[in-house]
């Protein structure tokens, strides 16, 4: 029984000891707080306004723009590149001095590929979470087709980040396979 009492008025007792904010403090706190907004103004917020925010997308994820490859790049003096003799260049099919150029293009395009689709999969997860925090079934009607649309977004974006990937891998296996060093 003693215990009992102990336990439940022990903390009872060091709580009162703890040291509470005083109404004075707090009034005067708050009298600083009300002085510095002094000359501002506030702005009304309506209900149009919040109808407007709710609207919004939560994350949108532009559009990526076209990968330049080495094909469809122009020259930049319009004069085509001398063919290179197998001694000069590896067995890959790009010159030595362009091995360097063409391997950044394709990590950056691996880069920008798995990018997208890492944001893809945010804006899937946000997607889900907005579905399941909604209360509302018309609500949920609108978040399942951008789910669903996303969803194909994502799936081409893996396969593209996938194809870059393999393109990226054999040109380093080709690269080492012709004696250049891959850096």
């Amino acid at each position: 029984m003693k215990k009992m009492v102990l336990t439940l008025i022990l903390p009872l007792f060091l709580a009162s000891l703890l040291t509470a904010q005083s109404l004075a403090e707090l009034s005067q706190k708050e009298k600083e707080r009300r002085e510095s907004l002094k000359g501002k103004r506030p702005v009304p917020v309506t209900n149009a306004d919040l109808s407007r925010l709710r609207k919004k997308a939560g994350l949108e994820t532009p559009a990526l723009p076209p990968q330049p490859t080495p094909e469809n790049q122009p020259a930049a003096d319009n004069s085509q590149p001398e063919p290179v003799s197998p001694a000069e260049g590896s067995d890959s099919g790009v010159p030595e001095g362009m091995a360097d150029g063409y391997r950044t293009a394709l990590e950056g395009r691996y880069n920008q590929a798995k990018e997208y689709a890492d944001l893809l999969e945010l804006k899937m997860a946000a997607l889900w979470q907005e579905f399941y925090s909604m209360d509302d079934m018309t609500s949920r009607d609108s978040i399942q087709q951008d789910m669903a649309a996303t969803f194909d977004k994502l799936e081409k974006a893996r396969a593209d980040e996938n194809a870059v990937k393999k393109e990226l891998d054999d040109y380093l296996a080709r690269i080492g396979k012709g004696g250049a060093s891959p850096q």
